[in-house]
């Protein structure tokens, strides 16, 4: 389909807009929408909604994150409003930090509310372009470089008719639809490929590479029959060194600006990657020397997630020294005859298992007992490396195949948050476009929750 631009353009002063069509409104935010604080009435329940990927969501566990002593200083949201999160600008430049309300719920105070009096849709688009191109950073104040209603009130934006509103609302839904569809069928084409892989490691560090090997049973059901000349060991057996860290005072900048050292938490062990490249955070030596708990762990060092919404369970190799927090399980200074990267992968192989002896109710947990006790298959050395020399392989050739449709998945998402910015901003001209009956599609989100708002605690909470 060929897009072309309006007919006529009228120039504006604005650092992100050099021009828009002639008969469009340029005018400041608050003269279309309006600041919105309705405290949720004491009580009264309702659904705990969150800010996740730009949408407005309901709150999958209200028990994870830092969690209010009660709700009663949350704010209620109506359908249409919009949300925007303006806290942590400056260290957090990749949240989306917008969201359209599509249900009555309840919110964290900390974010701003405001209530559009044009088209709700057409404003959260025109929010989310602004957001793209991070025009909200660098406007915050403080430690955590927060901003309110009052920073961005006077913000420059174009506003079309009103029916020229519903018009690029309706076209972009459509367009949004038709690019989540594409999106959604190559995110099922990794996860067919992710399966495969977990196939092909389950099979290899369960019965390895020899198909005509004798089999005995390991007595363990998610292992089954291993090889006859094959043991059965407890990880406990396995390393000279099992422990964990803690959390420097995240109060003390003395603990953290500067660090060097690499401070492992259950985040960065997120796709359980065979090693990972670096660590989200750094700590200094003055916090490796004030707290006891936290100790330097040796380069190729197994870590396992114990706890987290979404984490409970990764592991990957640490190819450098590091610490940890308390959420991680370390296991360092393998014993003769261990190869590291068969650890990984048959732990890997038997993750789901180890879940499923998680505790707890809000937050369930594998504990360090859990982890010492979880018994592995394990072969001779020698055969030990030939496993781990073809799943290296293998797995490479699966990963790169996932790597070039990741590519035309961000190619995908790139074309989308463009073809919204040239729409609403009036670069092209979507006015006489017939817009066919669709089935609306929205993006399959495959990665942990980004519960944003988990990391926030305002005074009122």
């Amino acid at each position: 389909m060929a897009m072309k631009a309006y007919e006529s353009y009228k120039n504006v002063d604005l650092p992100w807009l050099k021009r828009v069509p002639e008969h469009w409104e340029i005018t400041s935010l608050a003269r279309v929408v309006k600041e919105q604080k309705i405290k949720k009435p004491k009580g009264e329940r309702f659904q705990v909604l969150s800010l996740s990927y730009g949408k407005i969501i309901k709150k999958k566990d209200i028990n994870f994150g830092l969690v209010p002593k009660d709700y009663d200083n949350y704010q209620l949201l109506h359908p249409g409003n919009i949300v925007l999160r303006f806290t942590d600008l400056q260290n957090d430049h990749k949240s989306l930090r917008t969201g359209l309300v599509t249900q009555q719920g309840i919110i964290t105070s900390a974010y701003v509310c405001i209530d559009p009096i044009e088209n709700p849709a057409y404003i959260h688009y025109l929010l989310h372009h602004y957001d793209t191109i991070k025009l909200f950073y660098g406007m915050g104040n403080g430690i955590r470089q927060s901003i309110g209603y009052k920073d961005i009130s006077d913000v420059r934006i174009p506003v079309p008719p009103k029916e020229e509103q519903e018009q690029i609302v309706r076209y972009l839904d459509w367009q949004n639809s038709r690019l989540n569809k594409l999106i959604n069928a190559k995110k099922k084409e990794i996860a067919l490929l992710e399966e495969q892989k977990q196939a092909l490691i389950s099979q290899a560090v369960t019965k390895g590479l020899n198909p005509h090997a004798p089999l005995k049973d390991s007595g363990i059901d998610w292992i089954g029959q291993i090889p006859e000349h094959w043991e059965i060991n407890k990880m406990n057996r396995l390393f000279n060194l099992i422990g964990s860290g803690t959390t420097p005072s995240s109060g003390s900048v003395d603990f953290y600006d500067n660090g060097n050292i690499p401070w492992l938490n259950s985040g960065d062990l997120y796709g359980d990657k065979p090693a990972i490249q670096k660590t989200a955070k750094y700590i200094t030596q003055l916090a490796l020397n004030s707290f006891s708990t936290l100790k330097l762990y040796d380069a190729n060092s197994i870590a396992i997630a114990m706890y987290g919404d979404h984490s409970l369970g990764n592991i990957s190799v640490i190819p450098f020294s590091f610490c940890c927090n308390q959420a991680c399980c370390i296991f360092s200074l393998p014993i003769p005859n261990i190869n590291i990267k068969y650890v990984y992968y048959s732990v890997l192989s038997g993750k789901q298992n180890l879940i499923r002896q998680a505790r707890g109710g809000g937050q369930p947990n594998i504990n360090q007992d859990i982890l010492r006790q979880f018994r592995l298959p394990f072969p001779p050395i020698h055969e030990q490396e030939h496993i781990v020399s073809y799943l290296n392989y293998q797995c490479t050739l699966i990963d790169n195949s996932i790597a070039n449709i990741n590519k035309t998945i961000s190619l995908l998402q790139e074309y989308r948050t463009r073809l919204v910015a040239d729409v609403v901003t009036g670069q092209i001209d979507v006015r006489h476009i017939a817009i066919p009956n669709y089935e609306t599609i929205t993006e399959t989100i495959d990665q942990p929750e980004a519960d944003e708002d988990s990391t926030i605690c305002t005074e009122d909470q």
